[in-house]
């Protein structure tokens, strides 16, 4: 090297030592802020994040601002906020296993996808280090998911919509069960459930996690738990629309496992916030019976019965006085102005397959800030009455018709036909069964009976059933033909695919639900629900659960909400030649 360069070196790096000096003050001034800034800011603050954004969501606000009313707890690095756990209500019945009849008729899960790619709720069997494993867990826990998901539908199909949980799935189109031992520590801690389900790679932000947790029917600490936030707020940058979010399920409440799991995966969801018209103060709500109203802590509130039926508590998702439409936490078309048209509604959560694209950030209404005036008790109000083990009656409310609306119109709508003009005709509201599924809410007094078994009915009717005098309303559609037609012999796991033709010469064909069941002395009322279809061709594969001969059933709504005759597909053509 010459003296040149190196006096041309020396020279330069003099020249930045000064600058360097010179500047001290500012980069000293700027490090304190920056751990000043750090100090006042939990760390858990800076994590929850849209992956595909990397918007920071969480804003910096103290425990009382972020979870009124609730608990903050840490997971995952964040500060998550819960109710607690939801209590183990009285005489609630031993679970002792499933019948196969029930795993046989257990309904349908939807697949979409991969099965893997994008939002999704992973399900996870998990017990404590010494519990022995769960005889049959993974069919057990996929016919509990199952079950959860047809609440879910139920309700959507109620209100103009079609969700299905957006489940992890296999390749065979199952519902895919993770199965994890974990310490004894988390028997009494569902905090420490979560964190450690968080170190094993349970910590995505595009999922969901709905633990059944077993420690045994002596063990329980409560029904269930889970994490919400409160956040109601309509579009995209909603925390609800993330992950990761943790449900717990405990085994002491499996005899009403999918009910338990519909309260808590609810929960992480966004359900139900505290600016709803008919919150508790507590992320329940106090308009009986439903799956997530009861009287809860901080205030304890009266509770008031909107809708009448006790079978509510196992399988009403947000329920709505007669005349009224749902409007707290799930309604898959909301008419626009509502609270649920303009604040979170869950019904249009990312994880649910058929929710709506919702808007970016955008002012938030005055009413989603708002909360309603609740007036505390002492104790809980006792309002809920012990569950009939006989199949209830209810009668749908008329005002649960889909609603068109430009605003906020799920991806998977009825149809065209189905507007706000049109209301159902007296046929569309009779008195009709609705089973309870195979599991109930955290809160749910339960009175054991010889007919209360673990053997609960897994299915439950989405939809009125049609009139009773077949072919006495010519303004009912028609069922054509149903293929494949008669009872025919399949193979456990065969993929079967079913199309429906019907016909509606009025206001056209707006929703075909299908039904299955095995042997040929079947009923609709018997028969599992396949598919509630609403967008033409009326087509559908599903998966046969057990091998055997097995038939379908399919019946047509039009567009004036008039429902066809169930028939069956071995009298299809007779009949329909018959109209």
């Amino acid at each position: 090297m010459s003296g040149y360069g190196s006096r041309t070196i020396l020279q330069r790096s003099g020249q930045l030592l000064v600058r360097h000096f010179r500047n001290r003050r500012l980069i000293a001034a700027l490090f304190l802020i920056t751990a000043i800034a750090l100090l006042l800011v939990p760390s858990a603050d800076l994590v929850r994040r849209n992956s595909a954004s990397s918007m920071v969501l969480t804003a910096m606000e103290d425990d009382a601002t972020f979870c009124p009313g609730g608990e903050v707890v840490i997971i995952a690095g964040e500060r998550v906020c819960t109710h607690g756990g939801d209590p183990i209500p009285p005489g609630m019945p031993r679970f002792s296993g499933l019948t196969r009849s029930a795993i046989a008729n257990a309904p349908q899960v939807a697949c979409d996808g991969d099965g893997v790619t994008g939002n999704r709720v992973q399900v996870i069997y998990a017990r404590p280090l010494g519990v022995a494993e769960y005889p049959n867990w993974e069919t057990t826990i996929r016919t509990f998911a199952a079950q959860t998901d047809e609440i879910y539908h139920t309700a959507s199909v109620e209100t103009g919509g079609d969700r299905r949980i957006r489940f992890v799935t296999t390749t065979g189109c199952e519902v895919d069960v993770k199965s994890e031992v974990l310490s004894t520590a988390t028997t009494t801690s569902w905090t420490t459930t979560a964190n450690e389900l968080a170190t094993r790679g349970y910590n995505r932000s595009d999922r969901k996690y709905l633990i059944f947790y077993d420690a045994g029917y002596d063990h329980g600490q409560w029904c269930g738990i889970g994490g919400i936030d409160n956040d109601s707020r309509r579009g995209s940058d909603n925390r609800n629309m993330y992950g990761p979010d943790y449900a717990r399920v405990d085994e002491r409440c499996w005899y009403r496992a999918a009910m338990v799991a519909a309260h808590e995966l609810m929960h992480t969801i966004g359900g139900v916030q505290l600016s709803a018209l008919n919150s508790s103060g507590g992320y329940h709500c106090i308009d009986e019976f439903d799956i997530l109203c009861y009287s809860d802590s901080p205030y304890y509130p009266t509770m008031r019965v909107d809708c009448a039926d006790p079978a509510g508590n196992l399988t009403v998702l947000d329920c709505a006085a007669a005349g009224t439409e749902p409007d707290d936490y799930y309604h898959a078309a909301p008419t626009p102005g509502s609270y649920l048209a303009q604040c979170w509604n869950p019904a249009n959560s990312p994880f649910l397959i058929g929710a709506a694209t919702l808007p970016g950030p955008s002012p938030t209404p005055t009413i989603c800030g708002r909360r309603p005036t609740i007036i505390p008790t002492s104790t809980p109000t006792a309002t809920r009455t012990p569950v009939p083990t006989a199949t209830p009656t209810r009668t749908p409310r008329p005002t649960r018709t889909p609603t068109a609306t430009p605003t906020n119109t799920p991806t998977r709508t009825p149809t065209a036909t189905a507007t706000p003009t049109r209301t159902p005709t007296p046929t569309a509201t009779a008195t009709y069964t609705r089973t309870p599924t195979a599991t109930a809410t955290a809160t749910i007094p339960v009175t054991p009976s010889a007919t209360a078994t673990a053997t609960v009915p897994t299915t439950a009717t989405p939809v009125p059933p049609a009139t009773a005098t077949p072919g006495a309303d010519d303004s009912a559609p028609v069922i054509l033909e149903i293929d494949p037609s008669g009872a025919r012999r399949y193979r456990k796991g065969e993929r079967v695919e079913i199309a429906v033709r019907a016909r509606d010469r009025q206001s056209g064909v707006g929703v075909v639900e299908i039904r299955a069941c095995e042997g040929t002395d079947c009923t609709w009322d018997s028969a599992t629900v396949v598919t509630t279809l609403t967008d033409a061709p009326w087509k559908t594969t599903w998966r046969v659960p057990a091998g055997g001969r097995w038939m379908f059933f399919a019946r047509a709504r039009n567009g004036d909400g008039v429902w066809s005759e169930a028939i069956p597909s071995d009298e299809v053509r007779t009949r329909s030649r018959k109209r």
